[in-house]
């Protein structure tokens, strides 16, 4: 073997690497906002969350320096996937009045289909 040291292994790709992250940082985000939403700020541990997610705690705190930065994260995807959902619903072509009507019968419509999951 030209290069290699027998028993060597080789290094990941650092893409990969980051793609495993960017994988982790999302499953964390998902399992803790329905942990958040059905217990309270308080009541949550970042234990409770990792062994939702299936993970060392410790791994948390490489995405997440403490429980208040992983709410905070947990508030704004939820408040950026709501705001998608209603945008998606209001036609930006319409006259503003009617495009304020449609806003708020969207606003209305994601309300209610959150509080119904």
């Amino acid at each position: 073997m030209v290069g290699k040291a027998v028993g060597m292994q080789t290094k990941k790709p650092a893409v990969r690497k980051k793609r495993n992250g960017e994988q982790t940082e999302a499953r964390i985000l998902d399992l803790a906002i329905p942990i958040f939403a059905n217990e309270g700020y308080d009541a949550v541990n970042m234990r409770a969350i990792a062994a939702a997610c299936q993970i060392n705690p410790a791994t948390i705190y490489i995405y997440y320096p403490n429980k208040r930065s992983l709410y905070v994260a947990a508030c704004l995807t939820c408040f950026e996937r709501m705001t998608r959902k209603i945008l998606a619903m209001v036609d930006r072509t319409a006259p503003a009045r009617e495009q304020a009507r449609s806003f708020i019968g969207a606003l209305v419509a994601v309300q209610q289909e959150e509080a119904g999951s």
